[in-house]
């Protein structure tokens, strides 16, 4: 079976990936000294698409910009256009190609996205990407490619080795899920009798990867091509092809302790130390991006420019915020870490940015703010306590705890109103959608039911009586007791599920008040 019927058998669930939207792109860019297109004025390519739904949530928010996505798959490319046209867009266009069939026609490009590809194809498909990307980036572009590293996938291959095996004679795709599923099932049983410390860690493996999805399980673990590679070699790859290593594609993906980093400091060559701190992690996924190789750039992000961007919150506070005290208080962000934010004015700062989030904010408004705050608060020296903010701030968002922007967010016209978007998203039946900040967000039941019903004209009491209704057609929606609940209490529940779910939806800056 070949690599396109493989994925027309069992398309992959594609999904907002935020460190490839050409905003984060363009600030990581330009920290690093490259002087990176607008998002707001881009062209964006993006190879391996899917059926889309990276590339054209980034269309319907950036209607300024040009979108062209490429996939093998026949299937999925049909899908997506069926979505563009639903949603109405103009600005974005899919292609079904080979990759190793594409001339000169491509174009050019300000950002060039490879998510979920450069590993999972044949070495003359890779070799093809990077010169595809090194052809078709414009000076001040970036490219983004994801790609399993080892050493960390190694121990992942052990499993995929042994599901190979287990399905080896199993032609159709949907069979061979079901196989492996109990292959993994009977694997894990027989590990849990085991001791030792690679024992169980096996068997956690397989059990969180008997959670995945059936496209993730089969693309990843069954597909007869999945290479992880080393950071270095992958870096040399794409300077054979004209590409120079920028920077990695995230900050906060790792915080090494103090002995840790006293030991990686030791290389004075960024790739090495790179290649050595993937070995202390035992890291098994990368995303790396780069840019021309006579473009000018600097190693070290500077994070000076950071007063020229604008700041967007990721974190929330643990427990009610404190701004009159200087000692730490601790702050989640949405993947359960907390860190902790010493400086009473960055408090202040984060405050700020959950109010109006998922719009940003500029540095100098954002400390004006802070300052006013605090000094009304407690009354405290703004010159002494300006020392303090910037260095914090920095590090809050080396850590990734909070996002730096360059563009505004398009918010609904009306009150209580979904985008197009999300609407034309729902009706093909997925149970995640984009938000404005490019992060996937899943939703239950009762919010994919609401969401059609945020058309703009319904106030929370016409919501009310509508969800009401949809939980009387089948009560276990609700909870399989609730058909003998008096109506009072049936109305409650429900009210409190609509409160939830808009709740939800406004943080997330899905719809408004």
């Amino acid at each position: 079976m070949s690599t396109a019927e493989s994925y027309d058998a069992i398309p992959y669930d594609s999904f907002a990936v935020a460190e490839t939207h050409p905003d984060h792109l363009a600030v990581m860019g330009r920290l690093h000294g490259v002087s990176t297109a607008s998002p707001h004025q881009a062209s964006v390519l993006e190879l391996g698409c899917g059926n889309g739904a990276n590339l054209i949530a980034m269309a319907f928010h950036l209607p300024g910009s040009r979108f062209v996505g490429i996939d093998l798959s026949s299937v999925q490319i049909a899908e997506g256009r069926a979505w563009i046209q639903a949603a109405g867009l103009e600005n974005c266009e899919l292609r079904c190609a080979d990759l190793t069939d594409i001339a000169g026609d491509a174009g050019s490009f300000d950002y060039i996205v490879a998510h979920g590809l450069y590993s999972w194809v044949p070495e003359p498909v890779r070799q093809a990407i990077l010169r595809l990307c090194a052809r078709c980036l414009k000076p001040g572009g970036v490219v983004s490619i994801s790609y399993n590293t080892l050493p960390g996938w190694r121990f992942k291959g052990v499993l995929r080795d042994y599901l190979r095996v287990e399905c080896a004679d199993i032609a159709d795709p949907k069979r061979r899920v079901q196989v492996a599923r109990k292959a993994l099932s009977q694997l894990a049983a027989q590990l849990g009798n085991s001791v030792g410390p690679v024992a169980r860690l096996m068997r956690q493996e397989a059990e969180g990867l008997l959670g995945r999805p059936d496209c993730y399980l089969f693309h990843e673990y069954l597909e007869a091509f999945n290479e992880p590679l080393l950071f270095e070699t992958f870096v040399g790859q794409a300077r054979s092809a004209g590409l120079a290593y920028m920077c990695d594609g995230d900050f906060g993906v790792s915080v090494p302790d103090a002995r840790e980093m006293a030991w990686l400091d030791e290389i004075g060559d960024r790739v090495a130390r790179g290649q050595r701190e993937d070995f202390l992690t035992l890291r098994s996924f990368r995303q790396t991006l780069l840019c021309r190789a006579d473009e000018a750039r600097r190693d070290e992000p500077m994070l000076e420019r950071l007063e020229e961007l604008s700041f967007f919150a990721r974190l929330e506070p643990v427990a009610p915020v404190d701004l009159l005290r200087g000692r730490e208080q601790a702050f989640q962000r949405p993947g359960g870490e907390r860190i902790g934010v010493v400086q009473p004015s960055v408090r202040a700062a984060l405050v700020k940015l959950a109010e109006v989030f998922p719009d940003g904010l500029g540095f100098h408004a954002l400390r004006e703010e802070a300052f006013r705050r605090l000094g009304t608060l407690s009354g405290g020296d703004v010159l002494r306590m300006e020392a303090h903010f910037f260095g914090e701030l920095a590090a809050l968002v080396l850590r990734g705890g909070v996002g730096v922007t360059l563009r505004e967010v398009v918010v609904p016209e009306k009150p209580l109103q979904a985008s197009a978007l999300v609407l034309s998203r729902l009706r093909q039946g997925v149970t995640h959608v984009a938000t404005p900040r490019h992060q996937d967000l899943p939703l239950d039941a009762f919010q994919r039911a609401l969401l059609p019903l945020l058309d703009g004209s319904r106030s929370r009491e016409s919501l009310l009586s509508d969800m009401v209704a949809w939980v009387r057609e089948d009560v276990s929606r609700l909870d399989g007791r609730a058909g003998s609940w008096p109506e009072a209490r049936l109305m409650k529940a429900v009210g409190e599920k609509l409160r939830i779910g808009l709740n939800v939806l406004l943080r997330h800056g899905l719809i408004r008040e």
